[in-house]
């Protein structure tokens, strides 16, 4: 069997110090206007890409994720199950539902 290696960080993470005074109020985003056309919305996604994951990563902990992710505990698995319910199903994709507006004339 392999020794285990030994959990080490470089240095502490420090974090950026912040008055309340430097703290900016968010400004609303105006409303589009009538006439203007609408841009597309960006999709929204559930999960990460792999290379996200590690920026993110790398961005907080100051070192690369572990290659094998913590296991979630039961209740938080079930609460995400009631949320996404088949978010588990990755090859049905909403594309193999489409219904044909024409049906077939009855034989």
């Amino acid at each position: 069997l392999r020794t285990r290696r030994a959990q080490t960080t470089s240095s502490p993470i420090v974090y950026p110090q912040t008055t309340p005074s430097e703290i900016t109020p968010a400004k609303p985003s105006p409303a589009p206007a009538a006439n203007e056309t609408a841009t597309p919305r960006a999709k929204f996604a559930v999960a990460l890409t792999r290379q996200e994951i590690e920026d993110d990563f790398l961005a907080m902990m100051g070192r690369r994720p572990p290659r094998k992710p913590k296991k979630r505990p039961r209740y938080v698995q079930k609460q995400l199950d009631t949320l996404f319910p088949g978010l588990w199903l990755s090859e049905i994709t909403a594309d193999m539902y489409k219904v044909n507006e024409n049906p077939e004339p009855a034989k």
